[in-house]
């Protein structure tokens, strides 16, 4: 079992106290838009804002050329609402990747799946 912060480009982020903003998927692909924790060796580090624990960026994470094998508890989905009216599906408890499966954990569900790529993509805030 290899988990993700033993990956190039995901060893710099902190899963588990990110949030999931958005889950897109298509045929094709699943995506996972994200308030990424920043680690301090992420080049995009910076001081945490006031009152805030950790350096949160604006990302994405994607899965190309998907073969969705399971979706468990799919429809049991519901978006949480914080202080300031915005909307997040939880954290990924785990991510990580057992052959060629990659196995993806939160409160959004169980997600199992094979994919030619993956990859990390950091937005603007």
């Amino acid at each position: 079992m290899e988990n993700y912060f033993e990956w190039k480009h995901f060893n710099d982020i902190y899963l588990e106290d990110s949030y999931v903003l958005e889950i897109i998927e298509s045929d094709t692909n699943l995506v996972f838009k994200m308030e990424l924790v920043l680690l301090e060796n992420n080049p995009l580090y910076t001081t945490p804002l006031p009152n805030e624990q950790y350096c949160y960026y604006l990302g994405k994470i994607e899965f190309r050329e998907t073969d969705i094998l399971m979706w468990i508890d799919k429809n049991k989905i519901s978006p949480s609402i914080d202080l300031n009216n915005e909307i997040d599906y939880g954290n990924i408890d785990a991510l990580y990747k057992e052959g060629d499966i990659y196995f993806i954990e939160g409160d959004f569900g169980k997600i199992s799946l094979r994919c030619k790529e993956l990859s990390l993509i950091y937005l603007s805030l």
